[in-house]
């Protein structure tokens, strides 16, 4: 999650193989959802305007490896 342009990026949650880990500032109203190795999502239980930002997925290969970013997604609540 990025707030605003230029800011650093928040860890709301990881998965490893089937296994959701989240931060605790988001347990509450976040779910990762995962139907295979390389498909799933990020829920949002009740969204507000709190939560408008950019919003990134990240994967890698191996634990411990390189990751790679997807160009993002942003989100508005009005």
């Amino acid at each position: 999650q990025q707030r605003t342009a230029g800011s650093p990026l928040t860890l709301i949650a990881y998965g490893y193989e089937n296994l959701p880990s989240y931060e605790d500032d988001f347990k509450r109203e976040f779910t990762l959802t995962r139907n295979s190795p390389v498909n799933g999502a990020l829920v949002i239980s009740r969204a507000k305007q709190s939560h408008s930002a950019v919003y990134f997925c990240a994967a890698s290969t191996h634990f411990q490896s390189e990751v790679y970013f997807g160009a993002g997604t942003k989100l508005t609540v009005l």
